[in-house]
């Protein structure tokens, strides 16, 4: 829900702002990542926003520890982010079970480039994809075949495997022929909880994304996607709408939010890792935020930071970019102009400024930043053979 920054003003000021702002064409919106039902306050010049120093602004506080509300939002209630830095994943519904015309590629010089085909965009239902992996999801759950939540528990703790990655793409493609070149690699990945009753029932509770990085079913994904409780497993589902569990944690890092699973499928198409991308550089993030599943935002990258830490601790490394996601995108590839990932959706932290409480203010919040793992944190787990 988007939000016109308020505040009340006397006559004179108001005036004198409006024509400031009406000639620098600058507008004063927010978007918060949750969802409301609160109809659009009425817009409302703002020249406090503008005007504030930096050491007033309220900006988000450390430490990066809360998830949003997957389970409220699935089962239709409104999310709440609990502190000011999120983790994106989570949310309800899976997508859409619709065939895609997968790209092919063919020897170009520089690199391989997808054969596009001038055909009709595909059509997403949520609703049926949802039905389809819940039921498909169960299955393999009452058999059995998931990794359960304490063997997922121990694995987190390997810190490296041994993987031999596919050499990073090199021609330059349009947007759309990124999307189409990737979009059957990138995976919806969600978690069942098994209840305690006899016999026991396994409920769809929550989802990210994912996408594969080996053709023989390594995928990756967030740290904190399988942080979760007991009672937990997963698996992940493609645009075609085949479903697979997830057997088994490879390698993972809590600090760089990084997690490298396997899954059952075979003969898959990895996504590359590319280079580290430049700040003002496009990239593109296919995840899957709220209900809208499978969208592709475009971007750039906007700048590194690094975070400090403790003593012994290494320092937190992020990659910022302007392009979109939200809760249910966590473990999203951000993808450059060759179809290679650079970097993964992991959290998003808001930007707000400081008022007083007797202010009229309908909300505080400036801007979003978009924090996603750089590819060089994904390679820390990776040993070549």
């Amino acid at each position: 829900m988007t939000h016109w920054l308020e505040r009340r003003w006397s006559r004179v000021a108001g005036l004198a702002a409006a024509i400031v702002f009406v000639a620098s064409g600058s507008w004063g919106v927010s978007r918060p990542l949750k969802y409301s039902s609160v109809p659009f306050p009425t817009p409302a010049w703002n020249a406090e926003a503008e005007t504030r120093s930096p050491p007033e602004r309220q900006v988000a506080k450390k430490p990066r520890t809360t998830v949003l509300c997957e389970q409220g939002v699935l089962q239709g209630q409104t999310a709440v982010v609990q502190t000011a830095v999120v983790h994106a994943a989570g949310t309800q519904t899976v997508v859409a079970q619709a065939a895609v015309t997968q790209a092919t590629e063919a020897a170009a010089e520089g690199g391989n480039r997808p054969v596009v085909a001038n055909d009709e965009p595909v059509f997403i239902n949520d609703e049926e994809f949802s039905r389809n992996f819940e039921r498909k999801a169960i299955l393999l759950a009452k058999g059995g075949q998931c990794l359960s939540s304490r063997d997922m528990k121990k694995q987190l703790e390997r810190r490296q495997v041994t993987l031999e990655l596919p050499p990073p793409r090199t021609a330059v493609l349009s947007p759309e022929e990124v999307y189409r070149l990737v979009v059957p690699s990138t995976l919806l990945i969600g978690s069942l909880q098994q209840t305690r009753t006899q016999p026991p029932r396994f409920h769809y509770v929550s989802n990210a994304t994912a996408w594969v990085l080996a053709a023989d079913g390594v995928i990756v994904t967030n740290y904190h996607v399988f942080d979760t409780t007991e009672l937990e497993c997963f698996a992940v589902m493609t645009l075609q709408g085949d479903v697979y569990p997830v057997t088994e944690v490879l390698a993972a890092d809590r600090r760089a939010d990084v997690a490298i699973a396997r899954i059952t499928a075979k003969d898959l198409t990895p996504i590359p890792l590319g280079k580290s991308a430049a700040v003002g550089a496009w990239v593109g993030a296919l995840t899957h935020p709220g209900s809208a599943h499978f969208m592709f935002t475009q971007g750039y990258v906007t700048r590194y930071q690094q975070i400090g830490s403790r003593k012994n601790e290494r320092p937190e490394k992020w990659m910022s970019i302007s392009a979109d996601y939200a809760i249910g995108s966590s473990g999203g590839p951000i993808l450059d102009r060759y179809g290679n990932v650079v970097g993964m959706a992991s959290m998003t932290e808001p930007v707000e400024f400081d008022t007083d409480e007797t202010a009229d203010v309908g909300s505080t919040l400036q801007m979003v930043l978009k924090l996603t793992v750089p590819q060089m944190e994904i390679r820390r787990l990776i040993v070549a053979p």
